[in-house]
């Protein structure tokens, strides 16, 4: 298992991705071409926004959810 981590620059730490709640069920997206789920491809921050890009195993779907981080 890959272990985040932290990287500080001078002006202070990176954004770093939000923690889902381990009480809820994982999110599950849904492809809007097939209707099957998507699985996570890569979370990136960039810019004070948390971008999950997901992809469709079996249609080739790709799409982006951004979200704003909080300040």
């Amino acid at each position: 298992m890959v272990q985040p981590y932290r990287i500080s620059i001078r002006r202070g730490a990176m954004p770093q991705p939000r923690e889902f709640d381990p009480s809820l069920p994982p999110p599950v997206w849904i492809c809007p071409t097939c209707e099957k789920p998507m699985r996570v491809r890569s979370i990136e921050v960039a810019n004070g926004e948390e971008h999950i890009k997901l992809a469709c195993a079996p249609c080739g779907t790709e799409a982006t959810q951004s979200t704003k981080l909080p300040d």
